[in-house]
């Protein structure tokens, strides 16, 4: 079955979203490798945020993905920007709205010519929903000053990048080559973050679920 025109729409925008996602993950990069000359605590607050914009574009990203469900198309949706809410309300629409990341595991032929590429599903080390609203929270209590109580806690504070690098690395084994099932049963999206046929650039392809073929995630 064809892609519909809103399918489609939602595609481009998608591919957007994700070269962001990209330009965001490379900034988490630079700030690792200290080529911004930053003071360490402001470099890792910088780092926070970048994973804060990272979980909003997941969340947004599943929204717009989604754009063929007439309730995502509410104000509810359209202006929320908060991702651990954009999570929730998502699951009750459509339980497997969240990406699946995967990787390609062969080709076969079916029906003459054709050929089927075969995908099976990352097992640990990418960031699920649940991670998700975790780390958001975790974002949003360390993107604050504090409160006067908590002033001499942080004398002699030492920043640590270290967290910020494994929220980073499970953001890429998610994002780098994903699936999203769309309310269609039999359709879903494919998004390689850096498709070297396409001079690295995010694409979006749409794919048909086999009948004999067994359920990711």
């Amino acid at each position: 079955m064809p892609a519909t025109k809103r399918q489609m729409e939602a595609s481009n925008l998608y591919s957007h979203l994700m070269e962001e996602a990209k330009a965001r993950i490379t900034a988490i990069d630079l700030l690792a490798m200290n080529v911004t000359k930053l003071p360490g605590f402001i470099a890792e607050e910088m780092g926070y945020l970048q994973l804060r914009m990272l979980c909003e574009i997941i969340a947004l990203g599943c929204v717009v993905a989604h754009g063929d469900i007439e309730a995502a198309q509410t104000n509810r949706f359209q202006k929320e920007w908060s991702a651990d809410k954009l999570v929730g309300a998502l699951e009750t629409l459509h339980t497997h709205f969240f990406p699946i990341p995967v990787r390609a595991k062969g080709v076969r032929k079916a029906n003459g010519n054709q050929k089927l590429h075969e995908l099976e599903g990352a097992q640990s080390g990418f960031l699920t929903k649940e991670r998700l609203v975790k780390l958001y929270a975790e974002c949003g209590q360390t993107l604050h000053r504090g409160n006067a109580k908590k002033l001499a806690s942080k004398s002699g504070y030492k920043p640590d990048f270290a967290p910020i690098m494994k929220w980073r690395s499970e953001i890429m084994t998610l994002l780098d080559i994903h699936i999203l099932s769309l309310f269609d049963p039999d359709t879903m999206f494919i998004c390689v973050m850096s498709d070297s046929a396409q001079a690295n650039r995010a694409t979006v392809s749409f794919a048909e679920t086999l009948r004999d073929q067994q359920p990711l995630g």
